[in-house]
């Protein structure tokens, strides 16, 4: 143990509004401890408050918690103050934290013991009001998780009735919440003062503090909301995701109009996470796809979804240069159409086996014409000779057949992953499809309904999602396209090769013996074809009166 003596000097007049009290340790080395009115101030081992009344100023030193008169001087006067101070020697020297944080000015009656007393031994106070707080500290929000402390007084104003007069001090404090508080859960959080026992709080008397955590808002950036890229390679994204915290991310396809989820990300147990998102293959099965992220609300963020995701896909296998594209899709073309003389095709096929005068051949002939004027007569319909809507209906026929029974388009079989021979494969067999189905002139219907020879190539030809246009059979059957052969063959889309190079897949083409051409079939490798000739389609030996050869797969 050690001695130390300090003296102090207070000094004021009656002008001042405050005084200074300046302890000064007898060593030079030692430092000065400085307090104005109104203020705490602390010297090794103990701590003092100065309160001015209205004609004295008094010093109270805090012993074992209770701040006990010591000092009472008149205004006009300097006091030579001397004080035994005794503390533990580690503690010379330096400089000591002490006293509740207090108000500037509190009155003489205003201190009170931690027994509820004041220091007259008096009862306990009974609190009427609390000075309002500023509006931030009443009203606070945060982040869960984000490190945020509501900020808490540690001491109250408080006033209570005396004598009929309203006397104010300043009280330490400790704060309660309901519920309790969790940093790391959102809510509202109501904090209220826990005051020593013996102060009792009044009906009518209360402090709040409403804290209110709020979930934070999910963010992902990096996200790229238009790709295309290369069927049959891999699709990735650099993403961050915050917050992150174990949460789980859906990737979600659309299909048909409904999201379906593809994959499930689970995010790092850290506030953001930054990763390589990857697609699932299914992207590259269409041209076009849409996706999106999905992130489920949780404890420490909000739901998310993001904005649509378009992933363009380029194909795996595209015909190079000026030639056919290959398609994903090609429609089916609405046709319906007049029928009358020049005409061939399945319709005609339909109409003149319905009245009896198919004769070997689809062509709307002059016979043909006389039968439907003597239907139509019979049916009280005008007697053209042509078949419109109104006879083909009374024929018994359907609205969907008169539109589409000739523009049958065979479905697309290859996606954006297809090779080159899975297209090729798609045009074989699809000509393998049609072998036993009759032949029928200008005709390019389905299986079991009847193609000619270039009808059976521009099947084969949809199939591996190559549209020939402007032949199709949506136009076939118009007078003066009964030779599509010769105009396939004169088309710069196609490559022409000899026929020493033919391939699997390769179209070959025939002529008259006059060099006019006037057949086509489809080569399927091992020197044979698939042909619709007069009759049926069939298996054929490749050879003959050979023109040349079509490559539409290069």
């Amino acid at each position: 143990m050690e001695i130390v003596y300090l003296w102090g000097v207070i000094a004021f007049g009656q002008a001042e509004k405050c005084i200074e009290i300046i302890f000064t340790k007898r060593k030079k080395s030692d430092k000065s401890l400085r307090a104005s009115c109104g203020q705490s101030f602390t010297w090794p081992g103990k701590s003092a408050i100065i309160v001015r009344t209205k004609y004295k100023f008094i010093i109270y030193k805090k012993r074992e918690g209770i701040y006990m008169k010591s000092i009472r001087m008149g205004s006009l006067m300097i006091v030579l103050v001397l004080a035994v101070l005794t503390f533990p020697a580690s503690a010379a020297g330096t400089e000591q934290e002490g006293g509740p944080e207090l108000q500037p000015m509190i009155n003489e009656k205003d201190v009170t013991s931690s027994e509820g007393q004041d220091v007259s031994g008096g009862e306990a106070k009974k609190i009427v009001s609390f000075q309002r707080l500023p509006s931030d500290i009443e009203f606070q929000t945060g982040i869960v998780r984000s490190n945020f402390a509501p900020m808490l007084p540690k001491a109250l104003t408080v006033r209570w009735m005396e004598d009929g007069q309203q006397e104010e001090a300043v009280v330490s404090v400790t704060w309660g919440s309901d519920p309790a508080y969790d940093p790391d859960k959102a809510g509202k959080y109501v904090f209220t003062p826990v005051l020593p026992e013996e102060y009792r709080v009044e009906s009518g008397a209360s402090l709040e503090i409403q804290v209110t955590l709020s979930k934070e808002k999910t963010t992902v950036s990096g996200l790229d909301l238009t790709m295309k890229k290369k069927a049959r390679f891999k699709l990735t994204d650099e993403i961050t995701v915050e917050p992150a915290y174990g949460r789980s991310v859906q990737l979600q396809m659309k299909v048909k109009g409904h999201w379906i989820t593809k994959k499930n990300q689970t995010l790092a147990n850290a506030k953001s996470d930054t990763f390589t998102l990857t697609y699932a293959n299914d992207w590259w099965k269409t041209e076009r796809s849409h996706w999106r992220l999905i992130i489920e609300e949780s404890q420490e963020g909000t739901a998310y979804t993001s904005p649509a995701v378009t992933v363009s896909t380029q194909r795996f296998y595209q015909t190079p240069g000026k030639y056919f594209k290959i398609k994903s899709t090609i429609s089916t073309r609405k046709s319906g159409y007049t029928l009358k003389p020049g005409m061939s095709g399945y319709k005609v096929y339909k109409v003149q086996k319905r009245l009896g005068c198919y004769q070997g051949k689809a062509k709307y002939t002059a016979a043909t014409v006389k039968k439907v004027k003597r239907f139509q007569k019979k049916k009280k319909l005008k007697a053209t000779g042509r078949v419109n809507k109104a006879t083909w209906l009374k024929m018994g026929f359907s609205e969907k057949d008169w539109y589409y029974m000739d523009s049958y388009v065979t479905p697309v079989k290859v996606n954006p992953t297809s090779t080159k021979a899975d297209h090729i494969n798609a045009m074989v067999e699809t000509a393998k499809s049609y072998v036993g189905t009759r032949y029928i002139w200008c005709a390019s219907a389905k299986q079991k309904q009847g193609v000619d020879c270039a009808g059976l190539v521009i099947q084969c030809l949809y199939a591996a999602g190559i549209d020939p246009l402007p032949q199709g059979s949506h136009v076939y059957a118009y007078s003066k396209n009964e030779y599509t052969t010769r105009k396939l063959w004169a088309s710069k889309k196609f490559k022409h090769v000899k026929y020493s190079q033919k391939k699997k897949g390769d179209i070959i083409v025939y002529h008259n013996g006059k060099g006019i051409v006037n057949h086509v079939s489809l080569y399927i490798g091992g020197g044979r074809e698939i042909e619709a000739t007069p009759g049926i389609t069939r298996y054929s030996k490749a050879g003959g009166r050979v023109k040349g050869v079509l490559r539409p797969i290069i």
